[in-house]
């Protein structure tokens, strides 16, 4: 049967059921078979030196490799990109290099951005999760350590601001994360819950400097619960804050 007779049910060449034509013609057929786009050339009769839609093919492969590079199974059920490289195929075996080349090229940058917002969303949601268990944890605390004092309450208040303020954080600098999205979402979630985590260290640690005296001392005494807590979201929030605060109390160790 003739390439260009082929039909969506029938066998292809390389016996693969075809579930999807792009193109087809008497010498190629560009197909979907599984999860995988496939190219057929019937030029298997024809000597190497006369194989002109082979050579062409060859002169994209390394574009068609890194988009292939690119496409895990979560990723081939966008039929729009599909269409879109098969496009750059039957454009390259038309002898178009250079229009198949930005085609294709077109479709690897589609992919790259779908990798980076899959990595930034796992990250995110491990965050979220974080967030989500630090607030659990507050209110089974509040249930079961109904007589806590104040001081204690306040300190464990200000820990969770402190997971707020890094969640905030995560949720405004999302499009700065840089993630690997083949690490899986263990790794990248993982990733997320530990920004959380440095958030509630951070608060922690801003508790026991304001209390102590050794940062923002006019805070100490008769200072608002509420002034803990904003002090304990904004080191949450901020990278910086107990970097700064720790190189403050480090340079007034030095000088005394």
């Amino acid at each position: 049967m003739s390439l260009a007779n082929l039909k969506i049910g029938d066998d292809s060449p390389s016996g693969d059921e075809i579930e999807a034509i792009y193109s087809a013609h008497k010498e190629f057929i560009i197909f979907r078979t599984g999860d995988r786009l496939k190219v057929y050339i019937d030029d298997d009769h024809l000597e190497p030196e006369d194989r002109v839609l082979h050579q062409r093919y060859m002169q994209v492969a390394p574009l068609i490799a890194d988009a292939y590079s690119l496409m895990p199974n979560g990723l081939w059920n966008n039929e729009s990109i599909n269409r879109q490289l098969a496009r750059g195929f039957s454009v390259a075996l038309s002898g178009q290099i250079d229009e198949s080349s930005e085609i294709i090229t077109s479709v690897i940058l589609r992919l790259r951005a779908r990798y980076v917002l899959l990595g930034r969303t796992q990250y995110h949601l491990g965050a979220f999760l974080g967030l989500c268990a630090s607030l659990l944890a507050y209110g089974i605390m509040l249930l079961v350590l109904c007589d806590l004092n104040q001081i204690t309450k306040t300190g464990i208040e200000t820990i969770v601001f402190g997971a707020l303020g890094a969640y905030l954080s995560v949720a405004i600098g999302i499009k700065n994360i840089e993630t690997d999205p083949e690490s899986g979402l263990l790794l990248n979630g993982f990733a997320g819950a530990t920004r959380l985590s440095i958030g509630m260290v951070a608060a922690v640690f801003a508790y026991v400097a304001v209390s102590s005296g050794f940062i923002l001392a006019p805070l100490r005494d008769g200072s608002s619960p509420l002034v803990f807590l904003t002090v304990g979201f904004v080191s949450g929030f901020s990278e910086r804050f107990v970097p700064n605060a720790l190189a403050g109390i480090s340079d007034r160790s030095s000088t005394s």
